[in-house]
C-alpha cells in the first residue's frame, strides 16, 4: 500500500513549524509528521518512508523503525493528512 497527500486548504511553514488549514480546522504538525506529508507528494510505500525518516531523524529507541513509521502514518491517515492510494493506481482520485 502506498500513502498520498490528502487536500488541504493551506500550508505555512516557519522555521521548524507547520501548521495545515483543513476546512475549520488547523493542525500543528511536527518536524517529523511535516517531514512525512512532503515526502508523499507522490504515493510512497510505508518502507520508503522509514527509510526517509531514518535518515533524517535516526532509529527510534524501543520500537521498530517500520513500526513506528507504520504508526505515524496510521495518525496521519486518521487525521486526514494522508491516504491510501492502491497498488497500480496513478490517479490522486483513486484514493481512500
Amino acid at each position: 500500500m502506498k500513502y498520498v497527500r490528502g487536500p488541504v486548504d493551506d500550508l505555512l511553514t516557519i522555521d521548524d513549524d507547520t501548521a495545515v488549514l483543513m476546512g475549520d480546522r488547523v493542525l500543528l504538525l511536527s518536524p517529523l509528521a511535516a517531514h512525512l506529508y512532503e515526502l508523499c507528494s507522490t504515493p510512497t510505500a510505508v518502507e520508503e518512508l522509514a527509510v526517509s525518516l531514518e535518515a533524517m531523524f535516526g532509529s527510534p529507541k524501543d520500537v521498530d523503525l517500520l513500526t513506528a513509521t507504520q504508526i505515524t502514518v496510521d495518525h496521519l491517515v486518521a487525521q486526514r493528512l494522508l491516504r491510501t492510494q492502491t497498488t497500480g493506481s496513478r490517479n490522486p482520485e483513486a484514493t481512500r
